[in-house]
Parts: structure tokens; sequence; C-alpha cells
């Protein structure tokens, strides 16, 4: 990917960090999980027709301001995620949905399709809201292998529905180095102080990147899937109540400087076993960061999508899922907007007995995939007898 592509990389990273401290602040003491690139890409498409001031606020709000060549490096993107040969899954898919008979610009169209390869197909809005739901439904199950479902919820389409924008992102990588699963026992998990879970916590001793911050507090483990493209990333407060605090300092230059100066070190991490999915109203979540007009009947400009300003984007929903286990990591996630009309000490144990941040990251490009919290794995209340 070509150097100048980092702009693009920093812009959605910092898009993600934004939409992640949002949702923290609404759910402090919920898991939260998303694909933050998912939301980006789907943004991207809709700004295609966005004129004005409707375009104004989303270039603001999802960092494209400053981006040149902006769709161009979405089409690069896209082409280092979907890349042919790989040692796991990843894919992404782009489509739009039409209403029947509704005659949209074919600069638009043709902009979609070649920059994001969404294809347009038509659907009876007016004539079968439901079946066309079902319909938009279930090319998000597909493109997810049945992760994702039900993404758009009973009544978000109907009859005055011109225009469904969605994208899907979907992957499924085996460790680098698997845990054992006869080594898998059960272990606390504080979810607070005295609040404490028995859960299946995955256990392996071999060297792993992993560093330290010292003014955070904040130990960080890399563990990459085969052929080390991917990697997760663990974020643990050394703290069992330091989740705020690191939450409160979670910035891109933390990141950067954090992962950019990690060591491998001989390990032993004790991880839990993990499955969720978590779903939010992205329109929400949008017009509080100042993304207002888009959502706005009367407001919205929409107007290089179909050359009228009667077009506006009526909800925007975002559901995603990861199970982590002892081969690895599946996740998915989809984005649907609907237009209406650190000093390093020698770390030799990392036990995540406690709530945490994590994201999935592209390594070549350093792209964001998936962003996490970590409050609750589950589990049965602890007793001294498990």
């Amino acid at each position: 990917m070509a150097a100048t592509d980092s702009t693009l990389v920093y812009a959605n990273s910092q898009f993600a960090l934004d939409i992640f401290s949002q949702l923290i602040g609404g759910s402090p003491n919920d898991n939260i999980f998303l694909s933050p690139v998912s939301i980006s890409i789907a943004l991207a498409m809709t700004y295609l027709g966005a004129r004005g001031n409707t375009a104004t606020e989303m270039e603001l709000v999802a960092r494209f301001k400053g981006v040149e060549n902006l769709q161009e490096k979405f089409a690069k993107l896209d082409s280092v995620l979907n890349a042919g040969e790989k040692n796991y899954t990843l894919n992404t898919g782009n489509q739009l949905f039409g209403r029947k008979g509704y005659k949209f610009l074919d600069e638009f169209l043709g902009a979609v399709l070649k920059h994001h390869k969404g294809e347009l197909r038509q659907l009876d809005f007016a004539a079968d809201a439901e079946g066309s739901r079902k319909i938009i439904n279930d090319w998000v199950a597909e493109k997810t292998a049945d992760k994702i479902k039900d993404l758009i919820p009973g009544g978000a389409i109907n009859s005055l529905t011109a225009l469904v924008l969605v994208n899907a992102i979907y992957f499924k990588g085996n460790w680098a180095r698997k845990f054992e699963k006869e080594k898998t026992i059960k272990e606390q998990f504080f979810v607070a102080e005295n609040d404490v879970r028995g859960v299946d916590m995955m256990n392996q001793k071999a060297k792993f990147p992993s560093g330290y911050d010292r003014d955070s507090g904040t130990q960080v483990l890399e563990l990459p899937y085969i052929n080390k493209e991917l990697s997760m990333f663990i974020f643990l407060p050394q703290e069992r109540n330091g989740l705020a605090k690191l939450q409160s300092i979670l910035t891109l230059d933390f990141i950067n400087k954090i992962t950019s100066n990690m060591h491998e070190v001989e390990t032993i991490v004790h991880l839990p076993r993990f499955k969720f999915e978590y779903k939010f109203n992205l329109h929400e979540i949008l017009q509080a960061m100042g993304m207002k007009d888009l959502f706005s009947e009367g407001k919205a400009d929409l107007s290089g999508m179909d050359g009228t300003n009667l077009l506006f984007i009526s909800a925007a929903f975002h559901k995603a899922f990861i199970e982590v286990n002892e081969e690895g990591t599946e996740a998915a996630a989809a984005t649907a907007m609907i237009a209406m009309m650190r000093c390093i000490p020698r770390i030799n144990m990392f036990k995540v007995d406690h709530p945490f941040l994590f994201m999935i990251r592209e390594n070549k490009t350093k792209s964001i995939l998936f962003l996490g919290k970590m409050v609750d794995p589950g589990g049965d209340k602890w007793k001294d007898e498990l």
C-alpha cells in the first residue's frame, strides 16, 4: 500500500477512537465491540452523494477532511484487505439497495461501483418493505458467514425508503501460536472487586511481543495470527479497577507509542475465552458527534445521489460479533446507512483477569479493523470449589 495512504489510515484510526469514546461514555459497564473500518466505508459511500453543509459535517466527524483522493484511497485499502491468498479469511463487501424505479444519478452509482465495488440492486420498498428488509439482512448474513443476522430491525424500512447502503466485514484467523485446549482451566476474572466470575481461561507460555507504559500503568500484548499479517493487541491496566483511567487516555498517539515500543519476551499468557455480539444505533452516535444534517429531513443535502434535495438518512445501524478461543478469532460486523427520502520491564506474566481493551489490526497498513472493550466475559459466579 502506498505510503501516501497513511493519511487515510490515520484519519480512520482517529475516527475509530472518536466513536469508541462515544460508546464507552454511554455504556461504561458493558462489553463493546465494533468494526470502525466498516463504519468508515459506509460513510465514504454516503459521502459520495453529500453536498454543502451535509458534506462538511461528514468531513469533520468522519475525519475525511484533508485526505486527498479520499475515495481512491478507500479503494486501495479495500484491495489490501481483500488481497488474494491469505492464511486467514478477511472479506469486505459493499452493496446499494435502491428503491425500484427511483432514478439515481449515474455519476453516483458509477463512483460507488468504481471505488467501493458496490452494485445497485433494486428492491420494491413500497410494496414489500418487510421482504426488502429480509433480502438485505440475508445479504449481510451471507457476507459474514451468518454471524451478523437481522442488522436492520423491523420498521426501519418503509414505503418512503429510497436507498440502503451496506458494508459488511468478516474475519476468521488462527493464532500463530495456538492455545492447547487441555490447558484451558477455570480461573477467576474480576469484573469488579466484589464481582468475580469463573471463566474458561486459556494458558500458554511462549515468546510474544509485549510492552509496558509506566505513565498509565498499562501492559500490552500482541497475539499475532498466522503469518503475522494481522494481530490482536490486548491493553491491560495493571490495576483491576484501572480501565476507566486507560479509557481516559486512549488516543492514537498512545496506541502508536505503546505498540511501537514492544519487545518479544517469554511470557505466560492467561486469556479468557469469550464470545459476544454488540449492536447500536449508529445514527444516534454520529448525531452526538456533530453529524446532524445528514439525518435531518429538510436539511440533508444528498443531491449528489439523485439530483434533488429529497433524500436524508433516516437511520444507520452497526452490529458486530467476535469469538476468541484456543484456535484463534472469528469476528464480523456490518453497517447500514438507510436513506429516506512506553520503559520495558521483563514481563513474564500477562494475566488477563480483569477488564481490558483490545483491537484487531491489519499490520501492513496499521488499519484498525475491530476495536473492543471486555468487561465481563461471562462465566459463573466464582465459587471456591470451582
